[in-house]
Formats: structure tokens, sequence, C-alpha cells
């Protein structure tokens, strides 16, 4: 550091070619702000935050999935007719560029709609028939929030349950991970799911989506913490936004007042996708080798015939 300038000559190369790039490699942390994006230094000033002039409090924060349903070329799911779009579809990878959510969401609903528009001409299910074949998911759930209801009294715990296994996931899930804490987090979401009926209480029925949506929580929470625990079980090591710890590790840093030992990943795993399913209260893991770009003759009159004809969608 020179007079508040940073020698950049000692940055990492990703961080160094980012800002000469950027033609930001000049000054301090506020002249390269305003020099890539004066608009965000302007939008926390309308806030009262002058950045210029004081600090910028800062946490992690685990906002990103970078994953979710399988989906085809087309986006279309496992499931029939069911199309998700955007950042829900697993065509994101751990190391997906950000905003990449925004355009897929833009190029999935374009796909998917032009594949509807060409494949999906057929009537849609009478409502008696889809009743029959969903009876049976229908009678359980509606079984589960008479149970929910049962529990209507004086008090309510309802959001306090959603706290309690948000921090939790925070806890055990998010950027500082071992397989210990990994495997002690799934046991208790397990028995959580057991008991959630019996340890709710609420004040009125319209606490019930909530309640629903605890279940909900919870479900999810076993689903994502198997994938983490079958991860290393795999001997997968630290990557993307986590590092997972251990005795052995190759890199130690100082953390808070211990020290943390881990190891990046360098396996075949980076090579391939985790794919997840829940069903009956089970979770089952398996992985897949990634899909490869395609290698496709793309003549233009070639293309713009089979566009033409509409045999490009199928």
């Amino acid at each position: 550091m020179d007079k508040g300038e940073m020698n950049f000559k000692l940055l990492g190369e990703e961080s160094y070619t980012y800002l000469y790039n950027s033609k930001a490699l000049f000054g301090k942390p506020i002249d390269r702000l305003a020099h890539m994006n004066q608009p965000a230094i302007d939008l926390y000033k309308s806030h009262g935050i002058d950045l210029e002039k004081e600090y910028l409090e800062i946490a992690v924060c685990a906002q990103h999935n970078n994953g979710g349903l399988s989906g085809n070329i087309w986006w279309e799911s496992n499931v029939e007719g069911f199309f998700p779009v955007g950042e829900v579809n697993g065509s994101h990878g751990v190391y997906r560029p950000g905003g990449s959510a925004l355009n897929a969401g833009q190029v999935g609903g374009l796909r998917a709609a032009q594949y509807i528009t060409a494949c999906r001409k057929e009537e849609p299910l009478l409502l008696e028939e889809f009743i029959k074949l969903t009876a049976d998911q229908i009678q359980k759930l509606l079984e589960i929030g008479h149970q929910f209801i049962s529990t209507i009294g004086d008090s309510s715990n309802v959001l306090e349950i959603r706290k309690c296994y948000a921090s939790l996931m925070t806890k055990y899930g998010g950027i500082i991970r071992t397989q210990e804490n990994v495997e002690e987090a799934i046991e208790e979401v397990k028995e959580a799911l057991k008991t959630l009926v019996s340890q709710t209480k609420m004040k009125s029925i319209e606490e019930l989506p909530y309640a629903y949506q605890n279940r909900d929580l919870l479900i999810t929470q076993l689903v994502y913490l198997s994938g983490i625990e079958d991860y290393m079980k795999q001997n997968g090591k630290s990557r993307g936004s986590y590092l997972i710890a251990e005795e052995q590790g190759e890199l130690r840093i100082d953390f808070l007042d211990q020290q943390l030992s881990f190891s990046l990943e360098n396996s075949d795993l980076s090579s391939k996708v985790q794919e997840i399913a829940y069903a009956n209260g089970e979770v089952t893991c398996n992985w897949r080798d990634v899909t490869p770009l395609p290698k496709e003759d793309s003549w233009f009159e070639t293309v713009w015939n089979e566009f033409r004809n509409n045999r490009i969608i199928r």
C-alpha cells in the first residue's frame, strides 16, 4: 500500500485480470467502484449511506441455489408437462457466473413456450381424472392438515419452529461444513419431521399455510443435507462457496479463535452432476457425467430450413 493505493502486482491472477479488464487498476476501492459502477454509490447515498465517508457493513449470505429440478434442453422436467424455468432449473453449476439465472429465466421461458406450442397440443386431463390420479397424495396432505388444526389453542410456536430450523441450516449447511455436523443435522431434521405435528401449536387456522411451509422446509433441508453428506462421502472437498473442515487438510487458515484446515476439490466430481430424489421420506443420491457440449453442423441454410419446417423442436 502507498498512500492508500494498492500494489496491484500482489493480486492473484483472477483478481488482477478482473480489474485490468475493467480498466480499474488505480486508486482506492471507492475510486474503482465509482469508475465501474457509479449508480451503486448513488443508490446507497439515496438511502442515507455515503460510501465515500463511511464503511459499509457486509456479511456472508447464503443466497444462490446452484442446482434445482432436473430438466432437458427444452426445460421440461422429469415430470411430464412441468417446466422449471430460471434458477430452480438444474442447468446451473457450482461455478456458474453471477447473473446467469436471469439469462436462463429469459431463454428458458422462451424455449419452454416454443416446445409447449409445438409439442403439447393435447387437451389437459379432465378434473375428475386428475383428482383420481392424485387422490392418495391429496388425502395424505389433508390428513396432515387436520392434525395441524387439532393443535389450535391459546398459543402459537409456528414462527419459532421456522426460526429454529432456519438457524440449523445456516449453522450446518452454510459456508463452513463438517461431515460429523451434517450427519447430526440430518438426524435432527428426520426427528423433527416425525414430531412436527405434535410439536406444532397454532392460534388459528390462518396459521395453517405456515405450518405446511414448515413441513416443506424440513423436507427440503433433509434433501439438501443428504446431498451435502453424499458429496462428502464421495470424498468431495471444499469448492464453490463453502469450506469442508477436516483434520488433515492441505490448507490452513486462522478462523476466529481456532485454525481451520481444509483441502480444495481436485477429483472428477467437478465433471459430474449429483441428482437427488425424495420419495416416502427417503432420499437417494446418484451421480452422472456432465452432458457434453454438442458438436453440430450449424450451417445457416440447413438450420433455417429445419426451423421453417418445424423440425427443430423434438
